[in-house]
């Protein structure tokens, strides 16, 4: 995130939905490749312009002139976190998922990622990044779980407001639709 491997061979200004992309793009491959048992962002806040760059902040700072007062904005980025760090909790434990696509972990970071954990009773998360620019359907078939009637989802993505946007709650009964470029939170019950 420090480097420029969030621009991703782009040039110019990342927006910082952009940002919150790669961020949690960047938080599933610790958890899923790495297999990282906890994930942690060191720096909450900076002096910075909250649309462009994001890349390693949740609140980007507006400083008045004698940096005593001034403004914060909350960037995607805080939402993004939010998506792993409100409904993965500790004690759930990481599920292996597979695909039925055969897309290369390669094309993978650039399509559809997936994470899934458990825990408590019978609590079942999938946390899913579209990292596309299409609408994409995910239909997760769930075994060796107790049947799974409902879900519902949380949702960031650029649209304002979507920041961990709660839908109502859907009977499951099919694929789940996922926004372009967006990271949404499964929650089934």
């Amino acid at each position: 995130m420090l480097a420029d491997g969030y621009k991703e061979g782009t040039k110019g200004r990342r927006s910082q939905m952009d940002c919150a992309l790669f961020l949690a793009k960047v938080i599933n491959h610790d958890l899923t490749i790495a297999n990282a048992a906890a994930w942690q962002l060191w720096n909450a806040r900076e002096p910075g312009n909250a649309e462009w760059d994001t890349r390693y902040y949740l609140l980007a700072l507006k400083p008045n002139a004698d940096y005593k007062d001034g403004e914060f904005t909350i960037t995607k980025n805080l939402w993004a976190l939010g998506n792993y760090s409100r409904f993965v909790r500790p004690g759930m434990k990481r599920l292996a998922t597979t695909r039925n696509d055969g897309l290369t972990p390669v094309h993978v970071a650039q399509d559809v990622m997936v994470s899934a954990f458990a825990g408590g009773k019978d609590k079942l998360v999938m946390v899913v990044i579209n990292y596309t620019q299409q609408t994409r359907l995910v239909t997760p078939d769930l075994k060796n779980f107790k049947p799974v009637k409902t879900y519902r989802t949380y949702t960031t993505s650029a649209n304002a407001g979507d920041d961990l946007k709660p839908s109502a709650v859907t009977n499951l009964s099919g694929a789940i639709s996922l926004q372009p470029r967006s990271i949404t939170t499964i929650v089934f019950n």
